[in-house]
């Protein structure tokens, strides 16, 4: 399936519903702990993404075994996917910020997630440019940290992304299913959703939760 089709398939669902279902699969739950939603003009509640990953992998500056990229990493961005950037621990610069934002409204990426900072908050406020960061940085990347790969598996918060992989993200976080895995996460989180629902008729009819779990998730 291409990644219209997954798109399709996810759509329903929010990161929540995405993150119980790898777990009732046995997968990793695809939890990224570190990146949250930047407030942006939109409401928070209305902010949702769901796309392919673009992997960047930055480095310290003062990495010299990491390869070295040429160019801009959001120049290379494919049209609707969302970049997913890891950044290395400890990392205080902004990774990312009004001009970059600026080319990947362009170029028709979807957002950014990243356990690295963010800066030109009000610039990506006015972009509009979903933004799920692990903070927020007045420092430039300049002699700092630098770009070593794109579309490369990388690592954040113990979970790895790879390129194309699906990124789900609302304002209650941000999870990762791998791409093969959509069909059956979809499926499964479908059937969890229905039982929820079912939950909470009996819940707003006044049984109590302990009957309702009992009742439906047995």
């Amino acid at each position: 399936m291409d990644s219209s089709d997954l798109i399709m398939l996810l759509e329903p669902f929010g990161p929540c519903d995405v993150s119980d279902a790898l777990l009732k699969l046995g997968l990793d739950d695809g939890y990224l702990t570190t990146p949250n939603l930047v407030p942006s003009a939109s409401s928070s509640n209305a902010v949702k993404v769901i796309a392919p990953a673009y992997t960047v992998q930055v480095v310290a500056a003062s990495n010299e075994a990491a390869p070295k990229y040429a160019g801009n990493y959001v120049d290379t961005c494919p049209h609707g996917a969302v970049l997913v950037v890891s950044v290395p621990e400890g990392a205080r610069n902004g990774i990312f910020g009004g001009l970059l934002a600026t080319r990947a409204s362009v170029l028709g990426a979807q957002g950014i997630v990243t356990n690295g900072r963010v800066r030109d908050v009000a610039e990506l406020r006015e972009l509009d440019f979903p933004t799920f960061a692990g903070g927020t940085s007045i420092q430039s990347a300049t002699g700092r940290t630098r770009v070593a790969s794109v579309q490369e598996s990388i690592t954040i918060d113990g979970t790895t992304v790879h390129s194309g992989d699906m990124i789900v993200g609302d304002a209650n976080g941000v999870v990762v299913v791998p791409r093969g895995s959509v069909a059956a996460v979809a499926e499964m989180a479908a059937r969890l959703v229905a039982v929820d629902e079912k939950v909470a008729v009996d819940v707003r009819g006044g049984a109590s939760l302990a009957e309702s779990f009992k009742r439906w998730r047995p």
